[in-house]
């Protein structure tokens, strides 16, 4: 397939669009997000308290080529806790996308192999409290990044740390138990993105397992006061407000490579938030957690009110665009999108930018597209942010020449 019958084929399918759509402009909508702060004073172990967060779509349908640069402007501060992309890879070279704000860059989209990230689902905020019981060696539970993500079957975000004992510990079984119990099964658990059990290969017994099953893994080391964060605990069915134990089966390490007996924590974890969540070891509560489910519904859109055409004076080499000028060789084009009504700036003018590299475009539109693939709700580095107050916000590509990609949408929250 080349360049030309896959442009004429999208603009086909957008014809056909908008027959049956009428639609003139591009729907764009941005999120704010409802950010929480849990204090014990308004929440007992007891209370659940409820977060709505939104995630809606600024929709673009634009290529970036190598050395491309979208922006995204507001004519007031728009908030964004989060970031993803979605749309289209035309060829098989490698592309990155990035968030840029002053001299950092985060990483938003790679199609090259990363650990797995997962669209959140769920999360929680975590108040902790360590009680007066302490054994002279402890494996210390971290909750505040707990999440359930995917299609509501992962678990992730749980740290394991060995505290008290300069040798470390060892950590080599498990056992995962849940109410209420529907026949589901675990299908396995990662420890620093690394196969601790299950998958079909890692420990024993090998296949998946109902409620209640010992498991063996592939043992994992933990050095003192060095965090180890379980990955993932897999589920062959959604988990949401159901109460899950986790114990764990450890060892200290002793002088000479050898290890004292085996000792075991219990973790609890109400995921509806309604109970007290705690660590025990030998009957005692040695940390007591309170959570507060914080839920994300599905993806809200909205429409611009109509704008003035006369506005701008529309460049006919870009439909919708305005006037290009020259920005160091590279073509900069711009176009309004529209007046967004957001839930904390209400009536935003959206602008759009596209900075590009025309050598790059004429390299990819003579470079046959061998591979489309689409890339759907993607984050790396961009899943979850310290919360920007911006009115502008830009990406930048780096993309292998020869390829390009057409982003549909970018999401914020």
């Amino acid at each position: 397939m080349d360049y030309r019958k896959y442009k004429a084929e999208q603009e086909k399918k957008k014809k056909v669009h908008e027959k049956h759509h009428k639609v003139a402009l591009v729907a764009v909508t941005i999120a704010a997000i409802l950010v929480v702060s849990v204090i014990s004073n308004f929440f007992g172990s007891e209370t659940t308290g409820y977060v709505s967060l939104t995630r809606d779509k600024v929709e673009l349908n634009e290529l970036a080529y190598t050395d491309s640069e979208f922006l995204l402007s507001a004519d007031a501060p728009l908030t964004m806790s989060s970031a993803r992309i979605s749309g289209k890879i035309l060829g098989s070279g490698s592309v990155k996308v990035y968030l840029v704000n002053d001299e950092e860059k985060k990483l938003v989209y790679t199609n090259e192999i990363r650990p797995k990230h997962i669209p959140l689902i769920t999360g929680f905020a975590v108040k902790s409290e360590y009680l007066d019981y302490v054994p002279e060696s402890r494996l210390r539970v971290n909750l505040d990044n707990l999440q359930i993500i995917g299609k509501g079957n992962t678990l992730t975000g749980i740290l394991l740390q060995s505290e008290g004992n300069p040798q470390g510990m060892y950590v080599e079984d498990a056992r995962l138990s849940w109410t209420p119990d529907n026949g589901e099964h675990i299908e396995g658990i990662t420890i620093n993105d690394v196969e601790f059990w299950g998958y079909g290969k890692a420990g024993f017994p090998v296949e998946k397992q109902p409620s209640g099953s010992a498991l063996n893994g592939w043992g994992q080391k933990l050095p003192e006061n060095t965090p180890r964060r379980i990955s993932s605990i897999d589920f062959d069915a959604p988990i949401q407000d159901k109460e899950i134990t986790i114990e764990i089966m450890f060892h200290d390490y002793l002088p000479g490579f050898r290890l004292a007996d085996e000792r075991s924590v219990k973790i609890y974890i109400d995921l509806s938030g309604s109970k007290e969540s705690y660590v025990e070891e030998d009957g005692q509560r040695i940390q007591t957690f309170d959570l507060v489910k914080i839920e994300l519904p599905e993806v809200n859109f909205t429409t611009p009110d109509p704008i003035d055409e006369t506005e701008w004076t529309v460049n006919p080499l870009y439909p919708g665009f305005e006037a290009t000028d020259d920005v160091d060789g590279r073509i900069r084009k711009r176009k309004v999108l529209g007046t967004i009504a957001f839930a904390s700036t209400p009536d935003a003018i959206i602008s759009f930018q596209v900075i590009e590299n025309p050598l790059a475009r004429d390299i990819f539109e003579q470079t046959p597209i061998d591979t489309i693939t689409e890339i759907l709700s993607e984050c790396e580095e961009t899943c979850v942010l310290d919360p920007l107050l911006l009115d502008e916000y830009e990406f930048e590509f780096e993309i292998e020449e020869g390829t390009a990609i057409n982003v549909s949408t970018i999401e914020f929250s």
